[in-house]
C-alpha cells in the first residue's frame, strides 16, 4: 500500500477548488426548451413578436406599498404626489407592478 504525501498548501488548494466547484454548480442556467409560438393572449400574459422571437411579459399583479410619505422623509405629501405623479398602469402611486419577461426563440 502506498502512502500519499500531501503538503498543507496542496490540501488548502484542493479544499478551495472543491468549494469553488460546489459554488459554481449551483448557478442558474438559461432554459433551453423549445416551444411553438403561442397565438392567444391570456390574462396577465402579454405576448408580442420581436424579429424571429416571441417575447412574453408575465405580470404578477401589483404590490400595494401603502403611504409613501414614510419613505420620503423631509418632503410634504404634495411634493411626493408630484414626484410620483399619475401612472396609467397603476391604480395609485402607492403600488408597484411586478413583471417578468420570457423569450421564446421557437
Amino acid at each position: 500500500m502506498t502512502a500519499i504525501a500531501m503538503s498543507r498548501r496542496q490540501a488548502m488548494l484542493g479544499a478551495a477548488t472543491m468549494a469553488g466547484a460546489a459554488t459554481l454548480s449551483g448557478l442558474p442556467l438559461p432554459a433551453r426548451a423549445r416551444a411553438p409560438f403561442a397565438k392567444d393572449q391570456a390574462p396577465y400574459f402579454y405576448r408580442f413578436a420581436h424579429g424571429k422571437m416571441q417575447a412574453t411579459v408575465i405580470s404578477d399583479g401589483i404590490l400595494p406599498l401603502g403611504e409613501p410619505s414614510g419613505s420620503f422623509l423631509g418632503s410634504s405629501k404634495e411634493e411626493i404626489g408630484k414626484m410620483l405623479g399619475p401612472s396609467p398602469r397603476l391604480a395609485s402611486p402607492q403600488c408597484v407592478a411586478h413583471e417578468r419577461d420570457a423569450i421564446n426563440v421557437g
